[in-house]
């Protein structure tokens, strides 16, 4: 499902940005959008404590994830965007967060 949401995303971003240059908003059905974002935010938003306060949470070490998962994540987004990257980890697709990183890191 991570696979179909990122290619997604890679996707949806050349059709609307083929859509912008006409003059048009982009569109994306607003779960999609969200669910989009949560991968963006994944490439583009920073660890704000501990020992890896300031990475970029792609960059956080998986073993770090692991603990985290064994504590219990966070509250709010922070640990929604912890839990997903453990899962996209644990599935072996980090190749997805390799491509957005290019193009949002």
């Amino acid at each position: 499902m991570l696979k179909a949401l990122a290619a997604g995303v890679l996707a949806n971003e050349c059709c609307n940005s083929a859509k912008k240059n006409e003059g048009e908003l982009p569109v994306w059905p607003t779960f999609a959008a969200m669910d989009q974002q949560i991968l963006i935010d994944l490439v583009t938003k920073k660890m704000p404590y501990g020992k890896y306060k300031g990475r970029l949470l792609c960059d956080v070490p998986e073993h770090y994830l692991v603990w985290m998962h064994g504590q219990g994540f966070p509250e709010g987004k922070l640990g929604m965007w912890l839990h997903t990257l453990y899962e996209i980890r644990l599935n072996g697709l980090e190749g997805i967060l390799a491509e957005l990183k290019k193009r949002y890191g």
